[in-house]
């Protein structure tokens, strides 16, 4: 509609008359429809102005430039306020359609974005082994993900089966994702649920549910109490991620289906909540060479590093020379006539009643009358590299212990008269040992020196 100044007509370029006149050059009246020169300003029927599109512009600025400033204002501020909802509306409608949250998973499995698949995730609960950057370098060198293989293209469909996306409780909504993966011609299916998570208040108060957020449900990305076993003392990491104290199991928990060994031997940590996949795993003992391992982190899974641990040099020289002292100490309490608490803090807790056995047994053959050792010395010779070896948290050393002694006995029936008795010989004796409160203490010891007279 346009206006003259008499009251509404026609816009003359709409009328058949006018648009055949247009195109000719010409124009037709807005009142009459008689046709005018292009450039005449009245009617040369009726004497109308002729109205134009322009003119009518011109009218319109001409009375809105005649209001007062406030109702100026005023009608800006709606125009505004009208743009601004249309352009909210649409934008919002695009960013919090639940279809353009599957779009952004498919696409960055696609793409293999693993932190803008992380991200459609929603908020996941942020720990040192739950976050970003360790999600997607789980990721980077496998070509494993919930669609099996590289997608080339995709089309996302809403599962309307029996009903789910029409449920009353509307916090969560299915969609089939048909898609086909390189080097096959098959389609293939899979399904993706989205989770309604709290959006932003002040927007669902003003948009309701087109305000809603949506996140995509991971698929048990996500292990739940991890426990790891490892030999006393070890520091461990995963991914360079260092297992620390606070995931330490308290020594009451042994016996519980998550505590593994004996506590004086083994450490527990239990991890709450960690990224499923797999870690490079490693462990450091005080006295052995660092221990690396490929572990696969699942939902109520764990590992233990009880074994490959390899000895350090020095540890393996210290271990030789703990035999020989074991050894020596012992002759000596026996020649000195002393019981066997002289020489219990060099066994381990767990063994001291048999060692205490067998340290009696030693003690009643070559400590009473008739029978008294008075010399004792030994050492070992032989020892290869792999005769000190690590296995479970014992240390075992194999060799040859030369000794030498010397025993006084009786000599005949009587027992009045006395000889000494000098020999020396050897014996393949071997040791077991556990370190515990940070030092090595006996566990077993085999093959005694034999006192022959």
């Amino acid at each position: 509609m346009v206006f003259d100044y008499n009251g509404p007509e026609f816009e003359p370029e709409t009328t058949a008359v006018g648009s055949a006149a247009l195109r000719y050059g010409l124009r037709a009246c807005g009142h009459c429809e008689n046709v005018n020169p292009k450039h005449s300003k009245f009617c040369e029927n009726c004497g109308k102005r002729l109205i134009t599109v322009s003119s009518v512009t011109h009218l319109i600025k001409e009375r809105f430039a005649t209001l007062p400033k406030k109702v100026k204002d005023g009608l800006w501020l709606v125009l505004f306020v009208v743009i601004l909802m249309m352009l909210l509306s649409k934008v919002t409608g695009y960013i919090f359609d639940p279809v353009h949250t599957v779009e952004k998973y498919c696409k960055a499995l696609a793409n293999d974005d693993f932190k803008a698949l992380y991200d459609s995730f929603g908020e996941l609960p942020e720990s040192p082994f739950v976050n970003k950057e360790l999600y997607a370098e789980l990721n980077e060198n496998t070509v494993d993900n919930s669609f099996n293989g590289k997608i080339i293209n995709y089309q996302i469909t809403p599962n309307e089966d029996n009903g789910r996306n029409n449920s009353t409780d509307k916090i969560a909504k299915y969609y089939t994702v048909s898609y086909s993966v390189q080097g096959t011609d098959r389609i293939r299916q899979d399904t993706v649920t989205l989770i309604k998570r709290e959006g932003n208040k002040f927007l669902s108060y003003f948009l309701g549910e087109l305000a809603d957020k949506w996140a995509v449900a991971p698929k048990e990305i996500i292990a739940d109490n991890y426990r790891i076993a490892v030999l006393k003392g070890a520091a461990i990491t995963l991914n360079g991620i260092e297992v620390g104290s606070e995931y330490l199991l308290d020594e009451n928990s042994a016996g519980s289906n998550n505590y593994y060994g004996d506590p004086k031997q083994y450490d527990n940590y239990l991890i709450p909540i960690i990224l499923s996949g797999n870690y490079e795993v490693t462990a450091k003992l005080s006295y052995s060479r660092e221990l690396k391992q490929t572990i696969r982190v699942e939902t109520n899974g764990g590992a233990s590093l009880t074994d490959g641990f390899v000895l350090e040099t020095q540890a393996k020289n210290e271990l030789e020379q703990k035999t020989i002292e074991v050894i020596s100490q012992m002759y000596s309490a026996v020649i000195e006539g002393k019981d066997f608490s002289a020489v219990k803090d060099l066994f381990a807790e767990a063994s001291a009643d048999n060692a205490e056995y067998s340290y009696n047994n030693l003690f009643s053959n070559y400590h009473r009358e008739g029978r008294m050792l008075k010399t004792f010395s030994a050492e070992l010779s032989g020892l290869s590299k792999d005769d000190v070896q690590l296995s479970r948290g014992q240390a075992s050393v194999r060799a040859s212990c030369e000794y030498s002694y010397t025993i006084e006995v009786a000599k005949g029936w009587s027992g009045d008269e006395f000889e000494t008795v000098s020999n020396s010989s050897d014996a393949d004796t071997s040791a077991r040992f556990v370190f515990e409160n940070g030092k090595w203490l006996l566990a077993d010891l085999n093959n005694l020196p034999s006192i022959k007279y």
